[in-house]
């Protein structure tokens, strides 16, 4: 990517300069309840994970979507138990009292 850029310095110092910018920008839970009261959710609710790398790290992906195309929240796990993803979804019931009639999962273990 710096190469693409014609950035003259390290990838750790691009990475530095990422995560500082992304620290000013809202996250999924600042903009939540504002958009639910613009949206008519399905309360179909779609879960996914996905296994990411991060610097080296294994972390774990978390996209929840109200079908057919709201995004709800995403989130980077440090591991993918049931406990961290019930988290989630818990700060979304209380951002929004959003609480889904049918869940659509991978059928992941975690999820069940």
């Amino acid at each position: 990517m710096r190469q693409k850029l014609n950035l003259n310095c390290s990838e750790k110092t691009v990475h530095r300069w990422l995560v500082s910018q992304l620290r000013n920008y809202p996250t999924w839970k600042d903009f939540l309840p504002e958009m639910a009261k613009h949206v008519e959710f399905s309360y179909v609710m779609g879960i996914d994970t996905t296994v990411l790398s991060i610097a080296g790290k294994r972390c774990h992906y978390l996209h929840v979507v109200d079908f057919p195309d709201n995004h709800i929240a995403y989130e980077i796990l440090e591991s993918r138990d049931a406990e961290s993803i019930k988290m989630v979804l818990l700060k979304i019931k209380a951002l929004t009292g959003y609480e889904p009639r049918v869940i659509v999962t991978d059928r992941a273990k975690e999820l069940l």
